[in-house]
């Protein structure tokens, strides 16, 4: 065996976030980075928030994260392979263990010494409702990951899939809370006249947006009901099927449990479980689910990424758009990003006191 790095391990490295938060990297919030599912026996790269990270899973199954360049000489350690629980750089084979120290230096021998500048700086990750957790700030105070009320388990025996859209996340959220663009926006796919949203309910509880609403003929009742739900920022519940009744918590239909999580400024990563609830035939059931999923991903999504990459401007924020009733969803989650933004900038503002002080 090679002689083990045997310092104290460094401190967990302060990512390199800009003073200011903008529209779409809003700092001092936690984003899922990736799917619980994904992760699995080999360590995976990914940017996201402006940073280039790797995702692996040591000895005992727990998520680690670290900048995604060896310290070596750089090179994208997703690019290796677990060794006996350890991450092993596929460039020459030096080894990091789960707190980020460097294990072995091939070239050196098995009796090197190994300096502490090898080590990786980790950073802290958290694993909670099927998501992997990043936190984007710089405060050691850390409010509570968004949680949505009334999400069931069970969603890693889901259908997976991920995408990237250049795309804003401000317009990415308003895209995906917006129920009344249906009938308009996927016109070939949808009934025609249920255009009325009413009733519309919308309040929010611990940071979380929860919405429901009914889709209808305007002389009707019943319709298309759903549930739009948001853990600010980025967290997304949708559960959408047949209905009349708004108070009731049930829905037989679709259902999504997602995030859109920025990976700059300009792009946003998506990623979903889904599933529905209108055949359970086994066998049948993951099917259909792949029949629909493909459907939303062929034939609806492709209208959606149109229409948000035509909008202008490209980021959106509180007061630069004319919202309606409809879109009162919408109007609290720039409400929740305007107070972030607010209070991050407090907090700069009063850093910087303190250095001049």
């Amino acid at each position: 065996m090679s002689m083990k790095n045997t310092t104290k391990q460094k401190p967990e490295t302060n990512l390199n976030i800009n003073s200011a938060s903008t529209l779409d990297l809003i700092a001092e919030q936690w984003y899922p980075i990736c799917l619980s599912a994904s992760l699995k026996n080999k360590p995976q790269s990914l940017r996201r928030l402006g940073q280039d990270l790797v995702l692996w899973r040591d000895e005992s199954g727990a998520a680690c994260c670290a900048p995604a360049a060896c310290p070596h000489r750089g090179a994208d350690l997703g690019m290796g392979r677990i060794e006996n629980g350890e991450l092993q750089c596929k460039y020459h084979g030096f080894c990091f263990d789960r707190n980020g120290r460097c294990t072995k230096t091939p070239c050196e021998g098995s009796r090197a010494e190994i300096p502490n500048s090898l080590d990786l700086q980790m950073i802290p990750v958290e694993e909670k409702d099927d998501f992997i957790w990043f936190y984007y700030g710089k405060n050691k105070n850390r409010p509570q990951i968004p949680h949505i009320k009334g999400i069931t388990g069970g969603w890693r025996d889901a259908l997976t899939c991920e995408f990237t859209w250049d795309i804003s996340l401000s317009r990415v959220m308003e895209g995906m809370m917006d129920l009344h663009h249906l009938p308009f926006a996927h016109r070939p796919w949808f009934p025609p006249g249920w255009t009325r949203l009413d009733p519309y309910k919308v309040r929010v509880e611990d940071g979380v947006i929860y919405t429901r609403g009914i889709l209808r003929k305007e002389e009707e009742k019943g319709g298309i009901k759903a549930f739009m739900n948001v853990g600010f920022p980025s967290l997304l519940h949708i559960a959408m099927g047949n209905g009349a009744d708004i108070d009731d918590d049930t829905i037989s239909g679709f259902e999504m449990l997602g995030t859109c999580t920025p990976i700059d400024q300009h792009r946003t990563w998506i990623a979903v479980y889904y599933r529905q609830s209108y055949v359970r035939i086994p066998l049948f059931d993951r099917l259909f689910n792949l029949i629909a999923l493909q459907f939303d991903l062929k034939l609806i999504q492709p209208d959606d990424y149109r229409l948000l990459k035509s909008s202008s401007p490209s980021s959106s924020g509180s007061g630069s758009s004319h919202l309606v009733r409809a879109d009162r969803g919408i109007a609290e989650w720039h409400r929740l990003q305007k107070k972030a933004l607010e209070s991050n900038c407090l907090q700069n503002a009063e850093t910087e006191i303190q250095k001049t002080g």
